[in-house]
């Protein structure tokens, strides 16, 4: 029977020199290879800033690169996350970050 998988964090850093924003999914349970996508929203906006679909590492962990990112409020939504043998249960944590 299929596993359900969760988005348990969903975190934000920035590159050395501030000019790059990262935007970190992390799974549960831990899943290699699974397909997340997200879009990311600045100051509210009524359309995505950035929208992205990359696999999960070793760790479960996805790691987005939203280049050249402008300072402001910004937001991510998960709208996927697809992964052989599970169930993903369309729930992820509020989540904001102001660079």
């Amino acid at each position: 029977e299929p596993g359900t998988v969760t988005v348990s964090n969903i975190s934000y850093s920035l590159s050395r020199n501030a000019k790059h924003m990262y935007v970190s999914v992390q799974l549960d349970p831990v899943v290699v290879g699974a397909s997340v996508s997200i879009e990311v929203y600045l100051n509210n906006g009524s359309s995505p800033y950035f929208v992205g679909t990359i696999t999960t590492d070793t760790s479960g962990v996805t790691k987005f690169t939203v280049v050249n990112a402008p300072s402001g409020s910004y937001s991510t939504v998960v709208t996927d996350v697809s992964a052989a043998g599970y169930t993903w249960d369309g729930v992820f944590p509020e989540n904001s970050y102001s660079k």
